[in-house]
């Protein structure tokens, strides 16, 4: 989350009051934090606490306002990010998992919640991508074209891929990375649409 000076300087006021009526050592946050499954260092909670940065992910905040037992979204209304508290948007917890099996096969297996304010009561659920560090955000639909990126159930394996139509009844499962081999599927009937992916949030930016 990108927060302006003002945001940020309330943001770490706020956190580093809140550690030191818990009195607690930013070393003891960060082995909290670690038990949460958050990894940062000691650093990343100085800087956080006196505004140095204002990329802020979601992750470690969510896991601080766990930690001080704060509620996220009255934080985020008190420092000013979210612009109207009393507007028509609904709370939605939406859980994080470590794969996409886990979310569709496992779904009380997730690792995080998240609450994050949408404008609608679209099912949504997130992927933790390990290999750069950031919140894959699906929507639950079975609704997608060709040429947008989604999840995908295919002869009992699972893809996170961009959907490409080649031609009728025909689709190509096409990954980021140009020398990843595509998935060819001849019948859409043997293809399970699972949902959209809606965005990607960094969790921590160093």
């Amino acid at each position: 989350m990108k927060l302006s000076y003002d945001q940020m300087n309330k943001l770490g006021f706020l956190l580093e009051t809140e550690r030191s009526k818990q009195k607690l050592t930013l070393e003891e946050i960060k082995n909290k934090l670690y038990n949460l499954g958050v990894l940062v260092e000691i650093k990343d909670i100085e800087n956080l606490e006196k505004a140095k940065i204002t990329n802020v992910g979601p992750l470690l905040l969510n896991g601080l306002c766990k930690i001080y037992n704060l509620n996220l979204l009255d934080v985020l209304e008190n420092i000013g990010f979210l612009d109207n508290p009393k507007d028509n948007t609904i709370n939605n917890k939406i859980k994080i998992y470590n794969s996409l099996p886990l979310a569709i096969e496992f779904p009380a297996h997730f690792i995080d919640e998240i609450n994050l304010k949408l404008n609608s009561h679209d099912e949504i659920f997130g992927l933790k991508h390990k290999s750069n560090n950031s919140i894959i955000f699906i929507k639950k639909t079975n609704d997608i074209t060709s040429g947008q990126k989604g999840a995908f159930k295919y002869k009992d394996e699972y893809y996170l891929r961009n959907k490409l139509e080649v031609s009728s009844g025909q689709v190509l499962l096409l990954e980021d990375d140009p020398n990843d081999d595509p998935v060819f599927i001849t019948d859409k009937t043997d293809m399970k649409t699972l949902g959209k992916v809606i965005g990607i949030l960094n969790i921590i930016d160093k």
